[in-house]
């Protein structure tokens, strides 16, 4: 509980000197100091995108074909950013990792302005650029987790180009990984706890162990927690 307190005072303070984001960040802020004094609510919100239908699995165990069907849905690219981080709340997630790949979201064209825009604030441009709306955010966030964009720690790494309500940043090659569901449970509540693991690469790489939540809705599954402790996941 220290940890989640100490968690909130830093974003908190980091918010309090971030420059250029206008009401949006004093939203984000609001929300924030709001959480810090009250325990997280429920996510009312209940989307996503298409996945095994819920009158095809059953409470308990999880066969092997529905296994398969997660094993893919975790690692498309709207969705294996979601494991780059851990966290017991998906809030605590790191939005620059969500976000490193473009999630499979549509980026904005980087027109002469706005590559002049954004090297005004973060520097010369050396390779490729990921260019999100704060729009396009928002509603990819309440689609996978059932918040919005302002109730998360902003992207650290990303600058926010306040003119076009664009956020942009630079990445290099990719922080996918290749995740295997091992084993899961269905509770009757709808929600869905997986036991996967991440392939350790090269000489006495050792695997990296995960216990991914979902929560069921009606259109889908959205992330809840993302645990890296072994032995999590029981019968």
């Amino acid at each position: 509980m220290k940890k989640k307190w100490l968690i909130l005072g830093t974003v908190c303070l980091a918010l309090s000197v971030c420059a250029g984001c206008g009401d949006w960040v004093a939203r984000m802020k609001e929300n924030w100091e709001i959480a810090a004094s009250e325990a997280f609510s429920q996510a009312e919100t209940e989307t996503w995108q298409e996945m095994p239908s819920a009158d095809s699995i059953t409470e308990g165990t999880l066969s092997p074909e529905e296994l398969a069907g997660f094993e893919s849905f975790l690692n498309d690219v709207a969705n294996n950013g979601f494991l780059c981080s851990t966290y017991e709340d998906v809030r605590q997630a790191d939005l620059n990792e969500i976000l490193y790949n473009g999630a499979g979201l549509e980026q904005q064209p980087l027109t002469d302005e706005l590559r002049q825009a954004y090297e005004a604030q973060a520097g010369e441009i050396f390779t490729d650029t990921i260019r999100l709306t704060t729009a396009q955010i928002d509603g990819f966030l309440l689609e996978k987790t059932g918040y919005r964009f302002a109730d998360f720690q902003p992207p650290s790494w990303w600058t926010y180009l306040e003119e076009y309500d664009i956020w942009m940043t630079q990445h290099g090659d990719t922080n996918m990984s290749g995740v295997v569901c091992d084993s899961g449970l269905r509770s009757a509540d709808g929600m869905v706890t997986l036991s996967c693991h991440i392939p350790g690469f090269g000489d006495g790489a050792s695997d990296s162990a995960l216990t991914v939540t979902l929560r069921e809705t009606e259109n889908g599954y959205q992330f809840v927690k993302n645990e890296s402790a072994e032995n999590t996941l029981s019968e």
